[in-house]
């Protein structure tokens, strides 16, 4: 007797299937993804010093095969069959399969090589660890990448109704699992070589799990099909047909790349030189990810675009010169300015996600622009700024974003001006403009302290009167010109606020340099009479000017060192 295939007792166990599956996969793929990162980081960066251009470096090339391998979902979603999708993917896993037995052959271990492996040239490793990073683990990495698109594009067929887009939350949180045990349970726990054992059981264990995914997709091949008319899943109904939104998703993702990587390197090179520090940016990265991907309510702009303005503030005090603050304040201030940010980027890219229709159009939208932020950080910006500018662009970049998104909505802060909002905003600018501009200004300076307080305590005082009367009176009109005034201030002292810094970073410099391992700059200190070299912000010795005294031993140098 034929089985009717739209019978429950046919299609709900192949459709359970079909989202359990792939959900495992996806987990274990990104979980992965991110542990082999940190695992092959550990392997080459002894050989550079610890430098944080070693993981700048490693992303760049993680960043440029993520964005291959959502190209090449995309590609294979819209160009062919669901079949020939399971075909390809079966190939892919064997051809990885085989490279890593190759590896294995070669090497002591499948994804790491011996210990006579060096760079080809260390001025300027960067092509040595792409080459490195490539051959080790460039297939496997390509395929891994590959499975939240293409997997969650395979559920969108089978399950029109359902929203994909949690499973890229639920990669996400893969990855960031993949973080934080890395340095917390295996590195301390596992040697190298064994580490990178199990990693590749692990690899194993991942293809079992896909190739059920494209078993449980081949054979619901022929009683899944897409809808005529997709089913609109989340997004505003313009969005399907604006042209500008996909450049609106590449420049937040880029933006958000940007500022991931400028803050690890201001991080690990200007506050402090920890190797694994490196793990927090990207944490905080992968879970502004999760929290905008996971559900809607998470991401609020009332709340992020005020934090973010609150933190990227917090930044311009801690970073003015002699400013004087601790490691432990510039560590929470670029970490929180990281994080509001990408809460910013990645939570507008979520709210102007499209159907699952184009969900790969999406990811390679993102992986495109994840790639331009790690090639304009780790291959242009130490050819074109003689110190680490990145970081203050990316914060400028990120509130340029924010502005132009809430000038698009007509019901945004911006736009609806509420006074309130104004008067709050003139508080701050009238706090923190003597501040910023003492260094460069010398009648800032002599401001004394309690009058910018008693002004911005008296606008603070209006803007809380101005809230109250406009909670009892929603109707009250607003007014726009005096919130773009208030926020072009502000615009102007927040880029005052980042360049003053980078100004004083050239006072009685005589000679500057930036290569892969950091900034060098020789400083005259001309009333003590000598010359300083300094890397980063560190000072690694002095030479007086007087001849008599040129050869003698300073700094953490004596005559017997």
């Amino acid at each position: 007797m034929p089985v009717d295939p739209d019978s429950p007792a046919e299609t709900h166990p192949s459709r359970s299937a079909l989202v359990v599956a792939p959900a495992v996969a996806i987990f274990i793929g990104a979980f992965l993804l991110f542990q082999v990162q940190l695992l092959l980081g550990k392997r080459i960066l002894p050989m550079f010093g610890g430098a944080p251009a070693v993981w700048t470096a490693c992303l760049l090339v993680y960043q440029v095969l993520l964005l291959a391998g959502y190209a090449y979902a995309y590609t294979l979603a819209g160009r062919f069959s669901l079949r020939a999708q399971v075909r390809a993917q079966f190939l892919l896993l064997g051809i990885s399969a085989i490279v890593l037995a190759i590896l294995s052959r070669a090497w002591p271990v499948a994804i790491l090589p011996g210990a006579d492996w060096r760079p080809l040239n260390v001025a300027n490793p960067t092509w040595s660890i792409v080459a490195f990073l490539l051959t080790a683990i460039g297939l496997p990495f390509f395929l891994l990448s590959t499975t939240s698109p293409l997997l969650q594009h395979w559920i969108a067929r089978a399950e029109p109704g359902r929203s994909p887009y949690r499973l890229y939350a639920l990669s996400n949180a893969g990855s960031l699992l993949g973080l934080l045990s890395y340095p917390l349970l295996v590195e301390p726990n596992l040697r190298l070589q064994m580490q990178a054992r199990v990693w590749t059981a692990g690899y194993v264990l991942f293809g079992c799990a896909y190739a059920v995914c494209a078993r449980e997709a081949n054979r619901s091949a022929g009683r899944f099909v897409a809808p005529a008319k997709e089913t609109e899943l989340r997004c505003d109904p313009a969005a399907e047909i604006r042209p500008s939104l996909p450049i609106l998703w590449v420049s937040l993702a880029a933006c958000a790349s940007v500022l991931l990587l400028a803050t690890t390197n201001f991080i690990c090179q200007e506050v402090a030189v920890i190797p694994f520090l490196w793990v927090l940016p990207l944490c905080l990265y992968l879970l502004s990810f999760i929290l905008c991907f996971e559900s809607d309510r998470w991401y609020r702009r009332e709340i992020f675009h005020l934090l973010f303005a609150i933190a990227a503030g917090f930044v311009v005090i801690v970073t003015l010169p002699n400013a004087g603050y601790s490691y432990m304040a510039q560590l929470v201030a670029s970490s929180a300015v990281l994080f509001a940010g990408c809460m910013v980027c990645h939570g507008e890219a979520a709210r102007a996600r499209p159907s699952a229709g184009r969900l790969t159009q999406f990811y390679l939208c993102i992986s495109i622009g994840g790639a331009l932020g790690g090639v304009f950080v780790s291959l242009l910006a130490p050819k074109i700024f003689p110190a680490y500018w990145e970081f203050p662009i990316a914060i400028l970049g990120c509130v340029s974003l924010l502005l132009w998104v809430a000038a698009r909505d007509p019901n945004s802060w911006l736009r609806k001006g509420s006074t309130w909002f104004a008067a709050a905003t003139g508080a701050g600018i009238v706090l923190l403009a003597p501040r910023v501009l003492a260094p460069a200004w010398e009648r800032a300076a002599k401001i004394p302290a309690w009058a910018p307080q008693a002004v911005a305590a008296s606008f603070a005082g209006i803007a809380l009167l101005l809230y109250v009367r406009q909670r009892r009176s929603p109707e009250t009109a607003g007014k726009p010109w005096l919130v773009r005034i208030t926020t072009r201030a502000g615009l102007i002292l927040l880029t005052a606020g980042l360049a003053i810094p980078q100004k004083a970073e050239f006072y009685h410099v005589i000679a500057r340099s930036r290569n892969f391992y950091g900034v060098l700059s020789v400083i005259d200190a001309q009333s003590e009479g000598y010359l300083a070299l300094r890397h980063g912000r560190t000072v690694h010795g002095f030479q007086y000017r007087d001849p008599k005294m040129a050869r003698i031993p300073t700094g953490y140098y004596g005559e017997h060192s």
